[in-house]
This record gives C-alpha cells, structure tokens and sequence, in this order.
C-alpha cells in the first residue's frame, strides 16, 4: 500500500485504519509512506512493514523498493489516495501485480485523470462512483464502492468540571465551498441571534477559510466562532464538541460524520446521497435540505433544547455505525475486491 501520511483525514486516517484492520484480520501489508508516521502509528504498524516512498525518485533506489516488493510478494499494490496512482501503477506493472487506487470525494476535484489509468478504481460512495463513469467514462467494471469505515471504542469518561457550560457547535473538514460552512455560520448567527450561548468550533484548512472569517465578522458573531487547523486526532477534538453539523452540499459522505457518530454526539447532516445510509431523519441523526441555513438553525436549536433527545439519536448513531460502518466492514469489503482482482 502507497499512502502520503498517516495522520490527517481522509486519506490518511483511511489508509491507517484499512492497514490497521488488515492485519488484524490476519493479512501482511508493507506500506510505502511519504511521510514519517507519529508514535500512535508507528506502533500499530511496526517500522519492519514501512519505508519512505520519497526514495522512488531515486533510481537507484526505485530498484531497491522494486526488489522488496518482489520479495514481499503482494497480491495487490493499492494507492490510498489518487496523488500516488502514477508511482502505484509504476510499481505494480514493474512486478506484475494488478493495482488498486482509493478515490476519496473530498479530494475527487483535486487529480489529474493520468493518477487513474491501469487502475481498478475504489470509490468511497455511490455518488462518487456515478461521477467517475460520468465525467471520466471510467467503466463500471474497473470501479467498487467500500464505504469510509470508523473504529467505534468504548465511550470515554465524562471529563471533570462545570456542569454548565457554553454548548460547542462543531464541524470539521477541508473549508472548501461545496462543503457548506457558510451555511453553518447562518444558522450559528440565526442560533445566538434567539438568545441561545453556543460556541463555534470550525476544525480544517482550505480556500474558504479566509471568507468564512470575514463573514463570521460580518454576522456579527466572530467572538462566538473559533477555527482550528485539523489536528492529527481528530476525535480529541470531535470529544469537546455537543453538537457535531455537516453542512456540506456535496452528496459524498464525510467520514468525520462516522466519526462524530461513533464518538456519540448528535449530528445535524445535510441530505447527502451517500449519507443517506446512516444518517436517518429523526432516528439516528437530524437531516436537512443542503444548503438551508434557517432549518440547520432549527435542527441546531432542537438539539440544545431537548438533550433527552439528542442523546438518543447519539446512541442510535453509534450503533448504526457500529453494525454497517466498521474498519472491519470496511476492510472485508476491500480485500473482496482485492480477490476478485487475482482471481481474473
């Protein structure tokens, strides 16, 4: 497996956990890495499994990790993010092996089409499988969907300190226009505006970034809104939060939603395609028009207001998540494909 670095989401935290649940399951996996991993996963991955993959610029040792690979024998050579398809199939058609790459939606706009060619393709939701055929005339035969999976733990303990606190309204994920931010600082506006104290917590980096702070300004509620770059855990900071909202427009779905779920908050969540699955209206979270900032704002207020109620949809989420969403879900249906590949 071919993967950029093992700490940011989603392409990261996908090829942790994926590598992580294989060998759980009893498969060996080598990694190639471009980054160096930090503690957490450097012991979940031994050092013995890894090398840097910054070495194939180097002829000589392009050689090298070519001779490893054949040693090591893989049945598959798998990308985990579309920015290494160019050196996965290089290395795969070099020991004659097929290949795989994992196209994530939220980077789905950010490749070249080249990063795809020879590979069978992986697409984490039905929606970004029909825009691949749609847009690249990708065929149906050269595409699976394996949904994002989550590690669901036990529940942490509740933190000591004030029973009454300020309530944190929280997203995360890359700040880009499609993902619906400025949607979420509506409703937040719409939210305090009635009188509600609610904190805002934006985790991520990208374009909008810049917009989205000009526009809290704007709204008037900049000292109610916080942004944070995406920390390396993302449920350290998923834990602070009372409300978990995705905003997004996008059909795809965020695999920081799973990750609120099955860290038990409540959710708000656009009414993505891909969603649709696990985020249920009224049972396992509040879903939403896209892009409807006056319903988010209602949604939001529900939650607050009725914490019976919300830590019922909660529990029901995690469970949902538990039951269809795993890494060992996640990791079965991978290596499914991965058989079905050896097996032409």
């Amino acid at each position: 497996m071919l993967a950029e670095r093992l700490d940011r989401p989603p392409a990261g935290t996908y090829a942790f956990e994926l590598i992580r649940a294989l060998r759980e399951a009893g498969h060996d996996v080598f990694l190639l890495l471009e980054d160096l991993p930090g503690p957490e996963q450097s012991a979940a991955i031994p050092a013995r499994l890894w090398r840097h993959l910054g070495a194939w610029s180097s002829a000589s040792m392009r050689g090298f990790l070519v001779d490893e690979m054949k040693a090591f024998g893989p049945a598959v050579v798998h990308a985990a993010s579309t920015r290494l398809g160019t050196p996965a199939r290089e290395i795969a058609r070099r020991i004659a092996r097929p290949s795989v790459v994992t196209v994530h939606a939220a980077g789905i706009r950010k490749w070249l089409p080249v990063d795809l060619d020879g590979h069978h393709v992986i697409a984490t939701g039905e929606s970004s499988a029909d825009d691949l055929a749609e847009r690249l005339a990708i065929a149906r035969e050269r595409l699976s969907v394996v949904p994002p999976g989550v590690r669901v733990t036990p529940r942490r303990a509740a933190e000591p300190g004030p029973t009454e606190r300020i309530p944190v309204i929280g997203a995360f994920g890359e700040l880009e226009y499609a993902e619906g931010h400025r949607f979420l600082l509506e409703a937040a506006h719409k939210v305090i505006g009635e009188g509600r104290e609610a904190q805002v917590l934006i985790a991520g980096e990208g374009p909008e970034k810049a917009a989205l702070r000009r526009q809290a300004a704007e709204l008037g509620i900049a000292d109610f809104v916080t942004f944070v770059e995406q920390p390396s855990r993302p449920r350290d900071l998923i834990a602070v939060m009372d409300v978990f909202v995705d905003p997004t427009t996008r059909e795809a779905l965020s695999p920081m939603l799973l990750e609120a779920m099955a860290e038990g908050k409540p959710v708000v969540a656009g009414d993505a395609r891909d969603a649709r699955a696990v985020a249920k209206d009224g049972l396992t979270a509040l879903v939403v028009s896209k892009g409807d900032s006056g319903a988010l704002a209602d949604a939001i207020g529900r939650l607050l207001t009725r914490p019976d109620f919300a830590s019922r949809l909660a529990r029901e989420a995690r469970e949902a998540v538990r039951r269809d969403f795993s890494v060992e879900t996640m990791a079965a249906r991978t290596v499914d494909v991965y058989r079905a590949l050896r097996a032409r």
